[in-house]
């Protein structure tokens, strides 16, 4: 995909195929699905690298400032090569302190298939990290330290760059 004219007839062959009234980007570009009840993801083009960028909110950053140094351990250990993330990024919104799971999609050859592919497969892996960042929060919240065994060793399989 290399340039909007060409996302804005994907989405529109995305919208049809889906059963959306309309599908279309805004003034920046960027246009939202809901996905069920509760979770939002954001599409926004990027003309620098003519790509689609997906994201979504994981949850928001504790206060207590124990428990938000582990998380942002844990979170930045999750990161690293992307092979927690399925390629993706956790990163921090710096003024709300959400944390937001992105992704860039842009390839040469897209249809309303492909990005309908792409979104459920991003969906899962936000619906992922949502459930297991809560379930990190609700383990703190019950005087549990939940990265006190955190094996670093075993969450990160290097041999998977290993062809």
């Amino acid at each position: 995909m290399r340039n909007i004219d060409v996302l804005r007839g994907i989405l529109e062959e995305f919208a049809a195929a889906t059963g959306l009234e309309s599908l279309s980007l805004d003034e920046n570009n960027c246009c939202s699905i809901a996905i069920g009840e509760d979770t939002v993801l954001h599409l926004c083009f990027k003309p620098e690298a003519g790509a689609l960028m997906l994201s979504g909110a994981v949850g928001v950053l504790p206060e207590d400032e124990e428990t938000e140094s582990d998380v942002m351990r844990f979170l930045l250990v999750s990161n690293l090569y992307g092979l927690e993330t399925d390629g993706a990024t956790l990163s921090l919104e710096p003024e709300g302190g959400i944390v937001v799971l992105h992704r860039d999609w842009g390839p040469d050859e897209a249809d309303g298939a492909a990005l309908s592919r792409e979104i459920q497969r991003f969906a899962e892996l936000l619906h992922h990290w949502q459930n297991t960042y809560q379930s990190m929060l609700e383990e703190s919240n019950d005087g549990v330290a939940p990265f006190e065994d955190f094996d670093e060793a075993e969450s990160l399989p290097m041999h998977g760059l290993i062809a």
